[in-house]
C-alpha cells in the first residue's frame, strides 16, 4: 500500500498518523523491473503492542480500512483510520480520519482530500491537487482549509510512486531510500522519509501463517521488512517525529504494520483482505 503519514495516526490529531506501489518522477532504467500493484481492500486492527509510563496510553483499539483501485490512468485510494486511545484517568480520545487520493501512473499528477476529527471536533481538513515537473520540481495547490500554493522541492514524490521506488530497490538488493514525500496530510510541507530494507522473507510460520491465511494467494511469496522514518522537511533533528515498519509484498499488500511513537508503540494486523479487479481500460 502507498505510505502515507496517517498510516501513523497521530501525527496531529492526539499531539503524538502503506507503503507498496511503477514509479514516475524519477530516473530509472529502461529495463527496470515492472511493478504489479494489486488493487484490493483490507482491515487492519489496532493494538497496544507497548508503552512506556511517561506515554499516558494504557490501553489502544479501532483499526485501519484500505482500498486502492485501478482507475486506468491511475490509482484511487481510500482510506480511513479509527483510533481509540485509554488514558490513565480512563479517559477515552477518539480519533476518526477519512483520507482519499488519486495519483497518476506516471507519478507525475496527484489529489488528495483528508478529514480527520477528535471526539467528534473537527481538528484538519485538506484538499487539493499536486503536480511534479519534468526537472523534479513540483507545486501543491491547497484549497481547503484555505488557498495555498506550495512549491515542492526537486526530487518530491507521491505515495504510491514512492512505495514502488522502494519496491525495485528492494529487489535489486539496495537497502536504504531516501525520498521528499508529499501526500497533501498536512499544510506544512512534504517530508523527509527513510526507508531501510531487511532481506527478503518467504513463506513464514506462527503470526506469519496466520495472516497468509486471510490474504490467500494474493499473499504468498516473499515479503519485505521495511522501516521508515519521517522527519520534517529541511530540520536539522536527528530523531524523526515518527516511525513505522511494514512487512510489505511487491504487490502493495501490506501484511502488518507497528507504529512507533518512541514512548508507546501500535501493532496493526491484518484482519480481512479483499482482491479487486485489474481495469479493463
Amino acid at each position: 500500500m502507498p505510505i502515507t503519514r496517517y498510516q501513523c495516526p497521530l501525527r496531529s490529531t492526539v499531539a503524538v498518523t502503506l507503503l507498496l506501489g511503477g514509479v514516475a518522477g524519477v530516473s530509472q532504467p529502461a529495463a527496470a523491473a515492472v511493478i504489479e500493484t494489486a488493487p484490493h481492500r483490507a482491515a487492519y486492527a489496532f493494538t497496544l503492542k507497548s508503552a512506556q509510563r511517561n506515554s499516558g496510553i494504557v490501553d489502544v483499539g479501532g483499526g485501519m480500512s484500505y482500498e486502492i483501485i485501478d482507475s486506468c490512468d491511475g490509482w484511487t485510494v481510500n482510506q480511513r483510520i479509527l483510533l481509540r486511545m485509554i488514558n490513565r484517568r480512563n479517559r477515552e480520545i477518539r480519533s476518526v480520519t477519512s483520507y482519499s487520493s488519486w495519483e497518476s501512473k506516471d507519478g507525475r499528477r496527484f489529489r488528495f482530500s483528508s478529514r480527520t476529527t477528535r471526539n467528534g471536533k473537527l481538528r484538519e481538513r485538506y484538499r487539493g491537487t499536486a503536480s511534479i515537473n519534468a526537472d523534479g520540481t513540483g507545486l501543491a495547490v491547497y484549497t481547503q482549509p484555505k488557498p495555498l500554493r506550495m512549491r515542492l522541492p526537486k526530487g518530491s514524490i507521491f505515495p504510491t510512486a514512492h512505495s514502488e521506488l522502494i519496491v525495485r530497490r528492494a529487489r535489486a538488493g539496495q537497502t536504504f531510500t531516501w525520498r521528499v514525500l508529499f501526500d497533501g496530510t498536512t499544510d506544512e510541507g512534504p517530508y523527509g522519509v527513510s526507508a531501510v530494507t531487511g532481506k527478503a522473507r518467504g513463506t513464514a510460520s506462527g503470526d506469519e501463517a496466520e495472516i497468509q491465511k486471510v490474504v490467500g494467494r494474493q499473499g504468498v511469496g516473499k515479503f519485505w521488512p521495511v522501516s521508515l522514518a519521517f522527519f520534517p522537511n529541511n530540520s536539522s533533528k536527528a530523531i524523526p517525529e515518527y516511525e513505522l515498519r511494514v512487512g510489505m509484498h511487491a504487490n502493495s499488500i501490506a501484511r502488518w504494520l507497528v507504529m512507533d511513537y518512541g514512548n508507546f508503540v501500535i501493532d496493526a494486523r491484518l484482519a480481512k483482505f479483499q482482491s479487486l479487479p485489474t481495469a479493463k481500460c
